[in-house]
């Protein structure tokens, strides 16, 4: 439930959705770091510059990715800012915070990149002729093939396509929209499209609905970004 005087929804609640849960994730991690199990048990307001700078140490100690540890940093820093908008901490307490340098370094990517013959096989994978399994193999012809990230393969919608110009715009990090080109001949998405957009289906891949998985007439709903990576985590 949100609660105006806890500093950590304040800032949760300026976020996008999926902002939102990285970072509720990494306050969670946060407090129990400090020896709490949940973020609503810490009184943020008492947080101290001190207490900021030993947990960093602590981390660093526990070979704590510089990008992990910039991330905690951040996730501390909004919701101090929030605080000190909301008038439950001084400025001076913020701005003590808000000095902390982010962590240097960096860390080789964890993935790896997939073969050729990899792709295609976790293409066919998906050549069952269900309706699942249309959906998946245009899933990863997107991810795959053009490059989508996961949440803007999710939240693709018959607007974001221009099929006369071969291209699909998406709105992704940052509040960015870029606009990628894509091949009708290998995408699958294209031929859903082609097939099913007539019918005014504002959503490529929603939520299974029993032997459904495909668009359903001026559906809003998308599939969940954790779908998405369910399907993929074999190929990544």
């Amino acid at each position: 439930m949100f609660d105006k005087r806890n500093p950590a929804h304040l800032y949760l609640n300026l976020l996008s959705a999926n902002s939102a849960n990285t970072m509720e994730r990494a306050l969670d991690a946060i407090v129990k770091l400090l020896g709490y199990d949940y973020m609503d048990e810490l009184d943020w307001t008492e947080l101290q510059r001190h207490h900021v700078q030993g947990l960093l140490r602590l981390l660093e100690s526990n070979n704590t990715s510089p990008a992990t540890r910039s991330l905690y940093l951040s996730a501390i820093k909004g919701v101090m800012e929030e605080a000190w908008l909301a008038k439950l901490v001084s400025e001076d307490q913020d701005l003590r915070i808000k000095v902390i340098k982010k962590p240097h370094g960096t860390r080789l990517p964890a993935g790896e990149a997939l073969p050729i013959a990899d792709v295609g096989k976790a293409i066919v994978a998906c050549g069952d002729n269900s309706k699942a399994g249309v959906r998946d193999k245009a899933i990863l012809a997107l991810l795959l093939g053009a490059g989508l990230r996961r949440l803007e393969c999710a939240e693709l919608g018959l607007r974001d396509v221009d099929f006369g110009q071969d291209v699909i715009n998406v709105i992704g990090k940052g509040d960015k929209q870029r606009s990628i080109p894509v091949s009708p001949k290998s995408s699958t998405a294209y031929l859903i499209g082609f097939t099913y957009g007539a019918n005014g289906w504002a959503r490529f891949f929603v939520p299974s609905a029993g032997a459904n998985p495909l668009p359903r007439v001026n559906s809003l709903a998308a599939i969940s970004i954790r779908a998405v990576a369910c399907l993929t985590r074999p190929f990544t």
